[in-house]
C-alpha cells in the first residue's frame, strides 16, 4: 500500500486477529463492558475475501473509525483474521498460514505506529468438536468421525492449527511485547485474571473494574439436536445427488424458522435431560482422531509450551510428551 496510516489518533491501538471459537463473544463483551475502551466488529478491510475493502483505500478504512471518541482505546476485533480462507467444500473459513501471513503484512505495512495484537487459541480437540458443529449448523451431513479425518487429512487446507508457527510469523512482524496470547481454557478457569491481564496490556484503567460478562461462547446445539439437523441435511442431498449434484454439505440450508424450531426443542428438552460436558465430548472421539491430531500437532504444541513456559498438556494440548 502506498500510502501509511499515519494519524494514529483515529486508527486502532489493538486487533483481536482470532482464533475462531475460541472465546471471541467473551471477549467482546468485557471490552465492551469498559468505558475505556472502543472497538469495531469485523471491518473486512485486511481481510482477504468479503469484498475488496482492502482496495478501498486507507481514507476508507480511517472513515470506519471517525466516531468513535479518540480519548479512548480504540480497537477491532475479527476473529477470522487468523482464518482469512474460505473452503466451499465444506463451507467454512479456514485457517491457513498463507493467507494469514498476508493478512499480516498488509496490517504492518499500513501502520506508523504497528498496533498492539491480541490472539487467542483453544486446544485443538475442543476446536474441531465446535467446527463439527458449525458444519452441521451450515448444511454438512457428515458423521463426526468422517468429518474428523477428512479435516484432519487436509489440515493446511482445512483447518491449520500449529498456532506456534502463527505466533512465530507475528513475531517476525511486531515486537513481542505488543503480541498478548491467551488460551480459552485460562479464561474458562480463572477469567477475572485474564480479563485483568488484557486491561492492563491495553492500559486501561484498572482502578475501573467492570462486571465479568460471563459469556465464554454461543449457546449451541446439543449432540442429539446436531443429529436431528444432519439428517435432514442428509435427506436434502439425496434430493440434490438426484440430480447430479454431489458436496460435503447442502448449499440450500434449512429454512431459518425450522432451524429455530429445532433448535428451541433441542434445547428446552435434550440440554435438560442430557448433561454433556467437554470432558464427555472428547471422550466420544475415537481414538484413532485423536492420534492425527497428537502427530499433526504434537511438535508445535512443545513448541508452544516452550514459548509460553507452561505444561499444556493438563489443558488439552498434545505435545510430543504424550507421543507413544
Amino acid at each position: 500500500m502506498d500510502q501509511i496510516l499515519s494519524d494514529q489518533l483515529y486508527l486502532p491501538q489493538f486487533i483481536h486477529i482470532g482464533f475462531p471459537k475460541a472465546a471471541s463473544t467473551w471477549l467482546r463483551a468485557n471490552l465492551s463492558a469498559h468505558p475505556e475502551i472502543d472497538f469495531l466488529f469485523k471491518t473486512h478491510f485486511f481481510h482477504p475475501l468479503y469484498g475488496s475493502n482492502y482496495d478501498k483505500g486507507i481514507d476508507y478504512y480511517i472513515n470506519l473509525f471517525s466516531d468513535l471518541s479518540i480519548d479512548h482505546i480504540i480497537g477491532e476485533s475479527d476473529e477470522h483474521l487468523v482464518a482469512p480462507d474460505f473452503n466451499e467444500e465444506i463451507g467454512l473459513s479456514a485457517c491457513n498460514l498463507e493467507k494469514f501471513e498476508q493478512v499480516i503484512t498488509r496490517i504492518q505495512q499500513s501502520f506508523e505506529i504497528l498496533p498492539k495484537i491480541i490472539i487467542i487459541v483453544r486446544n485443538q480437540l475442543d476446536l474441531l468438536i465446535s467446527t463439527y458443529s458449525e458444519y452441521i449448523y451450515g448444511g454438512g451431513f457428515l458423521l463426526p468421525f468422517n468429518f474428523y479425518y477428512h479435516v484432519l487429512n487436509n489440515y493446511t487446507k482445512f483447518l491449520d492449527l500449529r498456532y506456534n508457527l502463527y505466533l512465530t510469523i507475528l513475531n517476525e512482524k511486531f515486537n513481542r511485547q505488543n503480541i498478548l496470547l491467551l488460551l480459552q481454557e485460562d479464561i474458562e478457569n480463572d477469567p477475572a485474571k485474564e480479563l485483568n491481564t488484557i486491561y492492563r496490556f491495553l492500559g486501561a484503567n484498572l482502578d475501573i473494574n467492570p462486571s465479568i460478562v460471563d459469556k465464554k461462547h454461543r449457546v449451541g446445539f446439543t449432540r442429539w439436536g446436531l443429529k436431528i439437523l444432519r439428517f435432514i441435511n442428509l435427506v436434502m442431498q439425496v434430493i440434490k445427488f438426484q440430480t447430479g449434484s454431489f458436496q460435503f454439505r447442502v448449499k440450500t440450508h434449512i429454512n431459518t424458522i425450522l432451524k429455530q424450531l429445532i433448535f428451541e426443542v433441542d434445547n428446552r428438552i435434550f440440554k435438560r435431560l442430557i448433561r454433556v460436558t467437554q470432558t464427555k465430548k472428547r471422550a466420544q472421539i475415537p481414538k484413532i482422531i485423536i492420534s492425527k491430531i497428537k502427530n499433526i500437532y504434537a511438535n508445535d504444541n512443545f513448541c508452544l509450551a516452550q514459548l509460553s513456559n507452561r505444561n499444556l498438556d493438563t489443558l488439552g494440548y498434545y505435545t510430543k510428551n504424550q507421543k507413544k
